[in-house]
């Protein structure tokens, strides 16, 4: 993922890879519905692992740092499972409106 504001500090680029990861991840292990390419995955997943170990202490500070904390960016078949239920239920909102603007050409 490219950040092109350069006022974006350290926590936000985390958290915001971090975010997506979860969305897709959910759209695909729970949703099973594919918005993006395994490659684009691997990418993103790469690259916050790169930052966890450049950042070790923005990562712990993270909003969704108990979901990522085992995290290895091999998969994320198991984000979902640890999430509270309001964020399970907020998140498959988000999820499933991913899904629909893809759909209707928002890609």
């Amino acid at each position: 993922m490219r950040f092109k504001n350069p006022y974006m500090g350290k926590l936000e680029k985390i958290s915001t890879l971090q975010y997506w990861i979860l969305v897709n991840s959910i759209i695909y292990y729970e949703l099973s519905e594919n918005v993006v390419s395994d490659k684009m995955f691997d990418a993103n997943s790469a690259q916050l692992i790169k930052y966890k170990a450049r950042w070790p202490k923005s990562y712990t500070k993270s909003r969704w740092n108990e979901v990522f904390k085992d995290f290895d960016g091999n998969t994320g078949f198991d984000l979902f499972s640890k999430l509270t239920k309001a964020q399970k239920e907020h998140m498959l909102y988000v999820a499933r409106s991913v899904i629909n603007q893809c759909k209707r050409g928002w890609r």
